[in-house]
């Protein structure tokens, strides 16, 4: 009998968790979501007041003049130089991760074999 009384609360419970489960997360991609819109509008509608949630318009000036493609600017942003360097930089830290990693297992081996008088 009593497990009978118990179970609309726990449906409630899970009911309210499952409603906080779906906006919590939809509050955390609000700024992704903002990003993506400014990038896709107009250059007269990004700064406005009050501003303009969803964009009148979709136009890809903005990657246009990103990877130079807009003749009204003269160069734009070097991405491939820096897609280069970030992808030389995290190889590099890789590696001294792995030796510095590898040296400290190879000393931790070690130092369990002597303690344990192991010798595999």
């Amino acid at each position: 009998m009593l497990t009978n009384a118990v179970r609309p609360n726990r449906r409630l419970q899970q009911a309210i968790y499952n409603i906080g489960a779906f906006i919590v997360p939809t509050l955390g991609a609000l700024p992704a979501i903002w990003i993506i819109f400014t990038a896709m509008r107009p250059a007269s509608e990004v700064n406005t007041t009050p501003p303009i949630w969803i964009p009148q318009r979709i136009t890809f000036d903005a990657f246009e003049s990103l990877f130079g493609l807009n003749p009204q600017y003269a160069a734009g942003v070097p991405v491939g130089d820096y897609t280069r360097n970030s992808i030389l930089v995290a190889t590099m830290s890789i590696v001294v991760v792995l030796a510095l990693v590898t040296m400290g297992g190879y000393a931790f081996h070690a130092s369990s074999s002597k303690v344990t008088g192991s010798s595999s």
